[in-house]
């Protein structure tokens, strides 16, 4: 059962494209987006998980973050955690399709446990 768990979990979590700097605001927080991407793609999870942190501090408001950070828990295991990440991007922008796929993966996941 826990495999099919973290084939489910990855397989969502592979398809992620990248995200778009565009509602940043600010040059320093656009550039620690941009690092932040940067080390997502590259798998650095704990150097990307800092830079989403970083960034949210000052931009709360950024979903692009949270949803992230909802993929980068997921992918570690900390699956309450990315249900969490998730539902906060989903409050801050609830046309994200692919939150809503992710949150969905992970409750079917939870439930399939049960």
């Amino acid at each position: 059962m826990c495999r099919l768990i973290l084939l489910i979990v990855s397989s969502l979590l592979f398809g992620c494209s990248s995200l778009s700097t565009s509602k940043v605001p600010g040059e320093e927080a656009a550039q620690r987006l941009s690092m932040a991407e940067k080390s997502y793609k590259q798998g650095l999870w704990q150097e990307a998980e800092s830079y989403y942190r970083s960034l949210l501090k000052d931009n709360p408001d950024l979903y692009q973050a949270w949803f992230r950070l909802g993929n980068i828990y997921a992918r570690s295991g900390q699956l309450d955690a990315a249900v969490t990440m998730y539902e906060r991007c989903l409050e801050l922008d609830p046309d994200q399709a692919r939150a809503w796929y992710n949150l969905c993966l992970l409750y079917t996941s939870d439930a399939a446990d049960e």
